[in-house]
């Protein structure tokens, strides 16, 4: 009899990327039936993911009890939470984590960030990145089995916020906060690789359990972004460091603290500390090769 995976986010790049991993995975999809969990059933996304064969069931992360009911039966369950206003996601993760326990649930996948207060000593605090690091604490104090992936930068910024600026002379540029150094920043394909690391957490959970399992193919320097992106679309692509009150003035002033702490953060510490080395490290726990900057690129136009 196949086990059961839920999976919630199912319809966002994270948990689209497991379903449809899974199903298109000779092994898996015989081992796992899926479920996937929604505030509203009746809505386009649930539609397309029953006509995939995904079981859909409605429930909300801020109601703990709706969760017990629709992780009843589920074995593993990735799980992920959604930005939101402070606390709101250690608030759904703490419910998740609790309905998973109550339910039954045998074994977590959580994304995660990294404790970024930790890890700089206090000299920088991301919201997100440390209510994330909270939840996943959370999970580790309850004895539930349990692993944790950490995605890196979403290549598929390159369609939105690191798009290439067009300039009056037909070049582009892709614009960066100026900073000390030339830092790396590492990067994954999340709608393609979040599923290919779940799958192998998915097929030797006991070698994961506990670990922290990195999701990067490689890291750049923001010139050797502009470069692969020239060679990609034929077009010159150069980076344009932008002064901080520049940047800043774009966004609500109670976000500044905040997007500087995170800028300088990545800067200081590429995610994690010694990030080339640890996606090496990491680059094992897939179960097919993971998709590099120049095969996302080689189809990649600079959106209008």
């Amino acid at each position: 009899m196949s086990k059961v995976l839920g999976v919630i986010g199912a319809t966002g790049n994270q948990g689209g990327s497991v379903i449809d991993f899974v199903l298109n995975d000779q092994q898996l999809s015989a081992q796992y039936r899926i479920r996937a969990f929604t505030r509203d059933a009746s809505k386009d996304s649930g539609q397309a993911l029953r006509a995939k064969g995904v079981e859909v069931i409605e429930a909300d992360v801020a109601d703990k009890s709706s969760l017990v009911s629709a992780f009843k039966g589920v074995n593993v369950l990735f799980a992920m939470t959604s930005l939101g206003p402070d606390g709101s996601e250690v608030a759904a993760g703490k419910n998740l984590a609790d309905a998973a326990v109550q339910s039954g649930v045998q074994y977590i996948i959580f994304s995660t960030l990294p404790p970024s207060n930790k890890i700089s000593n206090g000299k920088y605090y991301i919201p997100h990145f440390e209510e994330k690091a909270e939840v996943e604490q959370y999970i580790r104090s309850l004895g539930i089995k349990s692993s944790f992936f950490l995605p890196s930068s979403f290549m598929e910024n390159f369609y939105t916020s690191m798009k290439p600026q067009k300039q009056s002379d037909g070049t582009y540029v892709i614009e960066f906060l100026e900073n000390d150094g030339n830092p790396r920043f590492p990067f994954i394909d999340i709608k393609r690789d979040t599923g290919n690391y779940v799958g192998y957490i998915l097929n030797h959970q006991d070698e994961c359990q506990g670990k922290v399992i990195f999701g990067a193919v490689q890291s750049v320097t923001a010139e050797e972004l502009a470069q692969v992106m020239s060679k990609s679309t034929g077009k010159t692509i150069t980076v344009r460091k932008v002064p901080r009150d520049k940047y800043l003035s774009f966004l609500p002033a109670q976000m500044h603290k905040a997007m500087c702490d995170m800028y300088d953060y990545l800067c200081e510490y590429e995610l994690v500390p010694d990030v080339v080395n640890r996606i090496k490290q990491d680059s094992k726990y897939v179960v097919k090769p993971l998709t590099t900057l120049e095969q996302y690129l080689a189809d990649y136009a600079i959106p209008n």
